[in-house]
């Protein structure tokens, strides 16, 4: 029959044809939703002759261009002072020991010389951050050898701030400022009664000699404290009292997220025991303290199997849990490089990031979502993460590390690896689910893929699954951050 003749068969067809390209077109961007995003190197957490770094800010930009790192995380040290006074007049009878620091370089000075470099290397993105201490704390004699400060080295990096008055204001022990900022600190200005007193007893008795130097008396210790108290700390907190645990890291994690700021544990892993100037300085893991702190980005994450926070089971899969169950907001890990210039490579710990575009906006945005995972790097290599996907099996529904999907079938897990210069490094793959390990892959190739279907189905249940790799030869390690998937019913 004619098809000009049929308008019902005509009508038909284009109804088919026109499915077809709508089909087509949603297969197609859905599967380019998963391949879109480029996977940057950053290195975060360098350190320079600002602060205690060895090189400038040029000398690590050669080094980046030459490991072909296409975004650095500037982190100096915001303020490194530490002060010990004798108490009742530890702000005037005290020692400090202070050292180069972005305070005193200069705030504003920092942040535009991080933006005169992203102007100069438009290849680069350059983030502004700091590295800080929020609390540290004195137990011990003076005058012993058994003076000790705690939690130095118990660091957070404050990342992504823009005003130079943000950082200037930063809760820090030892940053000072002329105004009482905290309630707390109005009554420090008890000294005033004791001046005025002074000058009441000056003024009442004139002829009678004896309560007139009284006044004196009083006046002078009132002026003695008065300039003593007024050096308020930034900090509610002192270095005198006990430890605090969380709280004094709690209320950097909320000055800063509530300007912008991503907040991340530095090195909770990490033991750091030292005599500096005649002082002991110790510093104990604090990994604990990732599960009591609330509302932070993340977490630096360490390789070593046996201390590493990303171990099955461990403190990170606890909070992912918590997360799951409604209770808190998950956390992020990253690949921090600590760079001060005592390592040979610049890239030897890197993060990478899943980015749309080159850009300060997208590498926050990836940071703050967690779309990244934490690679180590013990031989120059190119090994990537090329795909960690979970799908329901269909290609309907993808999700990407720090997305979440709804699915209403069992998950269906898509790893994809490469390296083109050890292709044959053997790699073995753990895919970890809810804090536990469900299925090891193990390969005699760099260049690996697999699909593998979970049986796992449970309606209204939130999950999440991570994968860890290590090569055979320990030449490199990922840590990827999570996927969640929220099942629903059929």
């Amino acid at each position: 029959m004619n098809e000009d003749l049929n308008p019902l068969g005509n009508a038909m067809n284009h109804k088919i044809i026109a499915s077809f390209i709508f089909l087509s077109i949603f297969f197609i961007s859905t599967n380019s939703t998963a391949q879109a995003y480029e996977h940057v190197p950053a290195a975060i957490h360098i350190q320079t002759n600002i602060s205690d770094g060895a090189y400038s800010f040029e000398e690590i930009v050669k080094q980046a261009k030459e490991k072909n790192i296409q975004v650095l995380i500037f982190s100096d040290t915001a303020l490194r002072r530490w002060e010990y006074g004798v108490r009742p007049l530890e702000n005037i009878i005290k020692r400090r020991v202070e050292h180069s620091s972005v305070f005193r370089f200069g705030i504003a000075k920092y942040l535009a010389a991080i933006k005169n470099l992203q102007d100069k290397y438009p290849a680069i993105v350059f983030v502004p951050a700091v590295e800080v201490v929020p609390f540290y704390y004195w137990q011990g004699n003076f005058l012993g050898e058994d003076l000790t400060l705690y939690n130095w080295h118990k660091q957070m990096l404050v990342i992504g701030m823009e005003k130079a008055s943000d950082y200037r204001y930063l809760p820090i022990i030892a940053n000072y400022s002329l105004l009482p900022l905290y309630k707390g600190n109005i009554i420090r200005l008890w000294p005033l009664l004791i001046i005025f007193s002074g000058i009441f007893l000056i003024i009442k008795f004139k002829k009678k000699i004896a309560y007139r130097n009284y006044g004196y008396l009083f006046l002078l210790l009132g002026v003695i404290f008065l300039v003593n108290n007024m050096q308020f700390s930034v900090s509610r907190f002192n270095a005198y009292s006990k430890d605090k645990r969380t709280k004094p890291y709690q209320d950097l994690i909320d000055y800063a997220t509530r300007r912008g700021g991503l907040v991340f544990w530095c090195h909770p892993e990490a033991e750091n025991l030292d005599r500096v100037k005649g002082v002991n300085v110790c510093t104990f893991p604090y990994k604990e303290e990732l599960k009591y702190a609330q509302n932070y980005t993340g977490s630096a994450v360490m390789f070593d199997k046996n201390r590493s926070i990303a171990r099955v089971d461990d403190i990170w899969d606890e909070i992912l849990l918590a997360h799951c169950l409604g209770k808190r907001a998950p956390i992020w890990v990253i690949g921090e490089i600590d760079y001060h210039g005592d390592q040979k490579d610049l890239s030897r710990i890197q993060t990478m990031l899943l980015l749309n575009s080159l850009t300060e906006n997208d590498v926050i945005r990836a940071l703050k979502n967690g779309m990244m995972y934490a690679k180590l790097n013990n031989l120059t290599n190119d090994f990537s993460l090329d795909k960690f996907v979970i799908s329901d099996g269909e290609n309907n529904t993808f999700g990407l590390m720090g997305q979440e999907i709804e699915i209403n079938s069992r998950p269906e897990v898509i790893i994809e690896t490469s390296c083109s210069n050890a292709p044959e490094e053997p790699i073995e793959i753990r895919l970890v689910r809810n804090g536990k390990l469900i299925q090891t892959f193990n390969s005699e190739s760099s260049n690996f893929r697999v699909k593998y279907q979970d049986d796992y189905f449970s309606p209204g249940e939130k999950i999440y699954y991570r994968i860890m790799i290590k090569s055979g030869n320990n030449f490199y390690q990922v840590i990827s951050n999570p996927i969640f998937v929220r099942f629903v019913s059929k």
